[in-house]
């Protein structure tokens, strides 16, 4: 027997004792057979495609390799392949790398049937999502709606988080930036909707005033309204801030035409505005509603009945001595219980005793009905 067919037979039978008992040592040929070499290799062979290790297999060159990274195209010793098969204890650890791990994944995915697993997948997570969208969405319109503080919304998440059918694995996007992301987002298609009914209405009116905010900012504030479904409506239009230190009448009136254009509003269906009384507004020359009728010629200005009752009752207050003195009186009262903690709960243990409804009222509440009293009582 040729010493090259000798060494053949004992590399395979070490090889068989690597194989970690899969194979029994019965199942060899004996001594006699060693001319069987060439059936050992078959054998070698295909314990390699029969054990757990089916994904190493051998290619049209002769190549052991691991077919799986492959096919994924990664870059290691297994996907480049082997001259002669390697330990189980290899495959082991090739079995437990990255690369294997990830090809496995790779495979799982497009073996999914792409007509109908795919679509399956997809609109379930869609679906979920939706439902994950609207979750956030419910939570920024109630708070939106009830005018309560932003701080609110991580709790008000958790508890509608309870009742959904796709609970959110994590409650995030809870910053003030993101809430005011969604009521942007609420608000912009709740306009959308408004903007659509009044251009479909036959006319519309808006009402504008001037107005300064917290932080000292000059604002020009406007309303519109316009019949819908035979009903009248009043929606929020805009909240425009005015750069110049002075709102003159042409200002305003450019602040006006700007914002019923980039709304997509028709001026050629204004048909009134409202002002509040004041000269800029109602300027016989130069005011802001003799400027708008050079663009509508039948835009009919009206004073706002809110502020002539304001301006009526100042007015008759200032012209009666007594109701003068009346105002001071109330006044005086009021500073002298919201300036004390003490007389403020002595107040209230007055109002508990004498089984009197306990209000409320804030200082600009308190002089309009100051006023508004005066000019009644000045009617008698």
């Amino acid at each position: 027997m040729s010493k090259n067919v000798d060494d053949d037979y004992q590399k395979t039978r070490a090889l068989v004792k690597r194989l970690d008992g899969t194979i029994s040592l019965s199942h060899l040929p004996n001594d006699e057979d060693k001319k069987s070499v060439k059936s050992l290799k078959v054998l070698d062979e295909e314990t390699y495609t029969k054990n757990s290790y089916d994904w190493y297999v051998k290619d049209t060159f002769n190549m052991w390799h691991c077919v799986l990274c492959r096919d994924a195209k990664f870059s290691n010793k297994y996907s480049i392949g082997h001259d002669k098969p390697q330990k189980t204890t290899n495959h082991s650890r090739h079995a437990k790398s990255g690369d294997h791990l990830m090809a496995i994944t790779r495979q799982k995915n497009t073996s999914i049937n792409t007509d109908t697993g795919i679509k399956d997948i997809v609109v379930k997570q869609m679906s979920k999502d939706d439902k994950v969208v609207k979750l956030y969405l419910k939570a920024a319109y109630h708070l939106a709606k009830q005018e309560q503080s932003k701080a609110q919304f991580k709790p008000l998440l958790e508890l509608l988080n309870t009742t959904q059918e796709v609970p959110l694995d994590t409650v995030a996007y809870t910053s003030h930036q993101s809430i005011t992301e969604f009521q942007s987002v609420l608000s912009s298609i709740v306009k959308k909707n408004k903007i659509f009914d009044i251009n479909n209405s036959a006319g519309f009116s808006i009402s504008i005033d001037e107005s300064t905010d917290l932080a000292n900012k000059k604002r020009l504030i406007t309303f519109v309204e316009y019949i819908h479904n035979h009903v009248k409506e009043t929606c929020f239009l805009s909240n425009i801030q005015i750069s110049s230190g002075t709102a003159n009448a042409e200002m305003i009136t450019n602040l006006v035409l700007t914002d019923l254009k980039s709304n997509g509003l028709d001026i050629n269906k204004l048909y009134g505005i409202s002002t509040d009384g004041a000269s800029v507004m109602t300027g016989k020359k130069t005011g802001v509603v003799v400027r708008l009728r050079e663009h509508v010629p039948t835009l009919i200005g009206v004073h706002c009945a809110a502020h002539k009752c304001s301006l009526a009752t100042s007015q008759a207050a200032r012209s009666i001595t007594e109701l003068q003195s009346y105002s001071r009186t109330v006044s005086n009262i009021f500073h002298y219980f919201s300036n004390s903690a003490l007389r403020s709960n002595k107040l209230r243990q007055i109002q508990k005793s004498s089984q009197l409804t306990r209000t409320e009222i804030c200082r600009g509440t308190l002089r309009a009905l100051v006023k508004f009293r005066s000019c009644c009582a000045s009617n008698l």
